[in-house]
């Protein structure tokens, strides 16, 4: 009878490793498939990054950049990891870089599915719950921008792999040895070689981090050591490409992006009848010369003819954009937090279930260039009503996910305060803390929906916990 039980318990410990396996192995197909059907897909940016990629190739993004060149606004506005990755691909595989570049997105994009199903698995303790939602996360955005050359896919990637790990260590009270911890670190620092904005994205992962350190480590001086470990080397790379661009300009910085980013939301205030652009300053003043019409799209020439007017590097230009906006926030704060507010649009809390949104807009793609989800929605017919009815219908679920995120897991957790300290919820709490933290941190500027990927696994995480907390006494 002992023996039977114990085969029992063998087989039924088999059966999700089974079904997780499947599940892994059919992600897999699912994207490879739709690679070699549709092929990488490029945007816009993806050019900026592919002249940037050439420059390194050929030599110009080494050597001396000379800040008041032509060039320099190129060569500085991006941070450096994703051109180098494409300049990779293509001194590897020559004219099939992009295919290349496209299938190492797509790997790093499955071992975050299996990180993520790890965490789930630990956390709800159920197998399928747990691949539903991995299942949710892989079969939406980044089923798209895992073929996309750009840098959204890889980026989320890396974080959702820290995340869950993260979260894996906190709830299984795991002593992660320093090595492990050092390691970890290394995913947001290969983050920030992507994408500059990783520095501020660390603030809203702070609770998590709290809860890792927590379930790690006992003591405060332990702590301390394992935070410093943890974020050491998103400074090291911090400080060296800081180092590396006075090296070869004369001006530290990571990267110029702001003189345009910043931008965005004081033309927005304009346009709201608050009278930024009125200032007296010489970089404002030009810029409202150059700036005909209060629109996004007009911002980016307007920048490099004033740089020429005024005879301004663009890391100069930065420094004077990042100003402008702080003084303008401080003196019409009211008109930027309704500016912040219209950045919260609806579509943006309907994204972490969006598997039949993914796959049209990746056949609406198969010309090469990824366009948006409304260009995969049939103009008339039965196709139309079909595909706004599903669409629709993966939105509503994504929408209930959203509610039992916020305010679902804050009731819960007042719930069950009487019964003390529970990590696994404060666990899902400091990810929802991370989930809207990034969205308000991205509508303080501006929204597009692929940067909000790495925090697109919380809220079907949240509602797979508050399902089977309800279904457990």
């Amino acid at each position: 009878m002992t023996v039977a039980r114990e085969v029992g318990a063998r087989e039924t410990a088999a059966a999700p490793r089974s079904l997780a396996l499947a599940a892994l192995i059919a992600l897999i197909l699912l994207k490879l498939a739709l690679l070699l059907a549709i092929g990488p897909l490029t945007s816009p940016d993806t050019g900026g990054y592919a002249a940037i990629a050439d420059a390194m190739r050929h030599g110009g993004y080494w050597g001396r950049l000379d800040l008041h060149a032509a060039n320099s606004a190129l060569l500085t506005a991006r941070a450096p990891g994703y051109p180098a990755l494409l300049a990779l691909a293509h001194r590897v595989a020559g004219t099939s870089g992009a295919w290349l570049l496209a299938l190492l997105q797509i790997a790093l994009g499955v071992a975050a599915a299996v990180a993520l199903h790890g965490f789930a698995r630990a956390l709800l303790g159920n197998a399928v719950a747990a691949l539903l939602v991995t299942a949710a996360y892989a079969t939406s955005l980044p089923l798209v921008l895992d073929q996309t050359l750009l840098t959204d896919g890889p980026y989320a990637s890396l974080m959702v792999i820290f995340l869950a790990h993260l979260g894996r260590c906190a709830i299984q009270r795991t002593r992660v040895p320093s090595r492990t911890i050092l390691l970890l670190g290394l995913l947001p620092a290969a983050g920030l070689l992507l994408r500059e904005s990783t520095t501020q994205v660390m603030v809203t992962v702070l609770p998590l981090i709290a809860c890792f350190l927590y379930a790690v480590r006992p003591g405060v001086l332990p702590r301390l050591a394992v935070f410093i470990l943890l974020l050491l080397p998103l400074a090291a790379v911090n400080a060296g490409v800081s180092a590396f661009n006075a090296a070869r300009s004369g001006a530290s910085f990571l990267s110029t992006g702001l003189r345009t980013a910043l931008l965005v939301p004081l033309v927005q205030m304009e346009a709201r009848g608050a009278p930024v652009f009125q200032a007296d300053d010489p970089v404002v003043r030009a810029l409202r010369q150059e700036i005909k019409e209060w629109r996004n799209a007009v911002i980016y020439d307007a920048v490099t003819r004033t740089e020429q007017r005024l005879g301004i590097t663009p890391v100069e230009m930065a420094k004077d954009v990042r100003g402008f906006f702080l003084r303008s926030i401080a003196a019409y704060p009211g008109v930027y937090a309704s500016v912040v507010l219209t950045e919260l649009r609806p579509r943006y809390f309907a994204l972490s279930v969006a598997p039949a949104a993914s796959l049209g807009t990746l056949v609406a793609s198969r010309g090469g260039a990824l366009v948006s989800v409304s260009q995969s929605i049939p103009t008339a017919g039965a196709g139309r009503l079909l595909t706004l009815g599903v669409y629709g219908a993966t939105a509503l679920v994504a929408g209930l996910c959203w509610l039992a995120m916020v305010p679902g897991l804050p009731l819960l957790a007042l719930a069950r305060a009487r019964r003390g300290f529970a990590l696994d919820i404060a666990v899902l709490l400091a990810l929802a803390a991370f989930h809207v933290g990034l969205l308000l941190l991205y509508a303080m500027v501006h929204i597009e929906a692929r940067y909000l990927i790495p925090a697109e696994f919380v809220p079907p995480l949240a509602l797979a916990y508050l399902l089977l907390a309800w279904r457990r006494p």
